[in-house]
């Protein structure tokens, strides 16, 4: 009997180099041989509200919006088509990946969540940009939002190329860090993936000493003493 679990992971596209990282990410720590189901998410853009109420009443502007309405489809599936091809010439199958072009209701961030949380989904997986572009500065905004609003499903943020599978978890003791824990274990098994527990402990004498001197605004932060790797 085949006892392997099947993963649901979510992957919001735009048709941007950036967005494809998060699917390069995937291969990096899935390989080919899974049991990995990826859904590609595109939410298309709203149409102008001003435009959708003249066309009630002017059918030549029905017709210009239902033209643009069209190619905001088509362009949809363009960029889901092209996420699709992107996995499947990396070794994943095609019925192993679901395409979903949503109209935007709520806001991006909040669409992406609610179908997260129609589908039961076990992580959502974005990218982020670095500073400087004004594509990273939107991307990076989205990002934001998810990771703000999210709740019921894990958010991973791939920021660059990443180029190794392994995985780094800050642990603390608390019930959060133990979620990502858990978490890492039910995603990451069966991977080749290495699953690295990190702990900073500050040492005695700097807390002694931070606690003698402490200013009434608690703003100091202490650099790591020691690291614990497990």
């Amino acid at each position: 009997m085949n006892t392997e679990i099947t993963r649901l992971v979510i992957v919001p596209v735009d048709g941007s180099r950036i967005a494809l990282k998060s699917l390069g990410y995937l291969h990096t720590l899935y390989g080919t041989k899974h049991s990995l189901k990826i859904a590609l998410i595109y939410i298309m853009p709203a149409l102008p509200p001003i435009l959708v109420d003249e066309a009630k009443r002017n059918r030549k502007t029905a017709k210009q919006l239902k033209t643009v309405e069209e190619k905001n489809v088509a362009m949809g599936h363009r960029i889901l088509e092209e996420s699709q091809n992107y996995l499947v010439h990396k070794g994943f199958q095609t019925d192993a990946i679901d395409k979903l072009c949503e109209k935007k209701q709520s806001g991006i961030a909040r669409d992406i969540s609610a179908c997260i949380e129609s589908r039961l989904s076990d992580a959502l997986v974005v990218s982020s940009s670095g500073k400087g572009r004004l594509q990273g500065f939107f991307m990076g905004e989205v990002t934001n939002k998810l990771v703000e609003i999210i709740r019921i499903c894990p958010v991973w943020v791939v920021k660059g190329d990443v180029s190794h599978a392994n995985v780094l978890i800050a642990v603390d003791g608390s019930t959060y860090s133990l979620r990502s824990v858990d978490h890492a274990g039910m995603v990451l098994c069966g991977t080749q993936s290495k699953i690295i527990l990190f702990h900073a402990e500050r040492s005695v004498s700097r807390r002694e000493e931070w606690n003698h001197h402490r200013p009434q605004s608690d703003t100091r932060t202490f650099s790591i003493d020691r690291l614990l790797l497990v």
